[in-house]
């Protein structure tokens, strides 16, 4: 028996899914996540679409959720109940946390090489109004959950960047190391400006947490290697050059010498 779905079902089935996804008080049960995840990952797996072009069906059901959902907590939420359990659901998910985040539908059918820029996403860092912190400090009214989304939402968007570029032929390992950095560099610039006061201000402390966890993920795991450590005497050992021998020449007794030996 065929219990193949009809284009149009497969599509309304799946806004059906990704709407139940960012039902919290559903997903808070474990049963339903669970169930909830596998059959999102059934639905759009591309080898159970049947006489339609899979990437033209997700293209339009992803259209249909970023002209809709203007909440950036509800969009976090549906990049998060696509897992990346394979390179299609990975680039889904990456492509709707990219057009969440630069606010333009673009990145939905954008080459791979144009969607993983991770230097766009450093200058969405530096110039967004969502990432000037500075601005929301001391505003009651502001909602720091805001902020917390937005970082899942780039959590998303750079893991695959990391994933793909780490394998793109036009790239060295420097410069991907460095695109990396400016990220981390940005990341940085803005938790650190968040001033917490107290506990009185959980999710400005949860949104400055978030921020700073993304900015050492980036850093110690998405990284091709660990940033160089930076020392006192850097030039030094970056010459391969022994720091007590550099320095043997202010241990020679003279006039005035102390006779405290230089160790």
């Amino acid at each position: 028996m065929d219990y193949s779905l009809a284009d149009d079902t497969r599509e309304h089935i799946i806004l059906l899914l990704l709407r139940l996804a960012v039902d919290s008080s559903l997903t808070a049960d474990p049963t339903i996540f669970s169930e909830l995840q596998w059959a999102i990952e059934s639905v759009l797996d591309p080898s159970s679409f049947e006489g339609t072009d899979p990437k033209k069906a997700v293209h339009r059901v992803c259209s249909t959720f970023y002209n809709t959902v203007d909440d950036v907590c509800l969009q976090s939420r549906i990049g998060g109940h696509i897992m990346p359990s394979s390179p299609w659901l990975a680039d889904i998910r990456c492509r709707l946390a990219v057009s969440f985040l630069l606010e333009d539908p673009s990145p939905l059918h954008e080459p791979p090489q144009t969607l993983l820029d991770l230097n766009r996403i450093t200058e969405l860092l530096a110039r967004d109004r969502r990432f000037q912190v500075k601005r929301f400090q001391g505003k009651a009214d502001y909602d720091w959950r805001e902020l917390i989304a937005l970082t899942a939402l780039l959590s998303i968007a750079i893991d695959v960047s990391a994933l793909e570029l780490n394998y793109r032929g036009d790239r060295t390992e420097d410069d991907f190391n460095a695109d990396i950095d400016k990220v981390a560099s940005q990341l940085k610039t803005i938790y650190c400006s968040i001033q917490v006061s107290g506990a009185s201000h959980m999710t400005l402390t949860l949104a400055k947490g978030d921020l700073e966890a993304l900015h050492y993920r980036i850093l110690y795991s998405i990284r091709s290697k660990p940033p160089p450590k930076k020392t006192l005497f850097e030039s030094h050992v970056n010459d391969n050059r022994d720091i007590r021998s550099m320095l043997s020449k202010y241990s020679t007794r003279g006039d005035g010498d102390t006779g405290i030996p230089l160790r």
